[in-house]
């Protein structure tokens, strides 16, 4: 069998590029999908169809509805609810405050159906006013159109297949573009009056007179990271980190 193109005996890493329009510009996002299963993970038959068979840095276009990635949108999903519903008694930073056009996670919200405290898919304030404000639910690239097309990176054979999840790839990637965009090109409010206030308005040398050994990333992209450096990197190379 042949191991240099994509098929249910491979493992392959995938770069997707989704690109869409908003009311001010042209928005390209790309999602990097590494080590996908081709047999037991989840991906769409137009997807499959497209990189079955293709071989590594091969670039296809792919075929797709709006409603393959995320669901259309739904007028039930903009509603209104009252100001007090909004908050959360473990947070008490500025960040808790509602601003028109801003995400916040849904378990900010209280007495709303369907809706938990561990809750942390995204919803969007539209409007504020007397006490009440206008939430809307709706994914934040329903109703935008897009083209989405795919990389094909490294190929590996599957050393064998163990039980275990599986991924949905699209949703991965449907899951944070249209954010960026302004909600019926309203501007959004970013700033309060102390936006740029700092925490801490000690000196700095006092912050930084023990040292402060911490991750600056989450564990995801650490374990991404160290994946990317395990494809390119090998044994006595000299690396220049301009990141330190």
């Amino acid at each position: 069998m042949n191991m240099d193109t994509v098929s249910d005996e491979t493992l392959v890493d995938l770069m997707f590029h989704l690109k869409w329009k908003s009311d001010s510009a042209n928005h390209t996002d790309v999602y990097n999908a590494a080590g996908v299963n081709i047999w037991r993970d989840f991906l769409p038959p137009a997807v499959l169809e497209a990189i079955k068979n293709r071989s590594i840095g091969e670039r296809v276009d792919i075929q797709l509805k709006p409603e393959d990635l995320y669901p259309a949108v739904d007028q039930s999903n903009l509603f209104e609810i009252k100001r007090n519903q909004f908050g959360s008694p473990f947070i008490k930073s500025p960040i808790a405050r509602p601003e028109i056009g801003r995400f916040y996670p849904k378990g900010l919200l209280k007495d709303v159906a369907q809706v938990f405290a561990a809750n942390r898919q995204p919803f969007r304030c539209v409007q504020l006013n007397n006490g009440h404000m206008t939430v809307d639910f709706n994914h934040p690239l329903a109703g935008k159109d897009f083209s989405l097309s795919t990389l094909i990176g490294n190929i590996a054979p599957k050393r064998s297949e163990r039980g275990g999840t599986s991924v949905d790839w699209l949703a991965g990637l449907a899951d944070g573009p249209g954010m960026q965009a302004r909600w019926r090109d309203e501007p959004s409010s970013f700033f309060s009056q102390d936006a740029l206030m700092r925490e801490d308005s000690g000196p700095d040398t006092l912050f930084y007179s023990e040292p402060r050994f911490v991750q600056h990333l989450d564990d995801t992209a650490i374990e991404v990271i160290k994946a990317t450096y395990g494809r390119f990197l090998e044994d006595d190379m000299q690396v220049l980190d301009l990141m330190s």
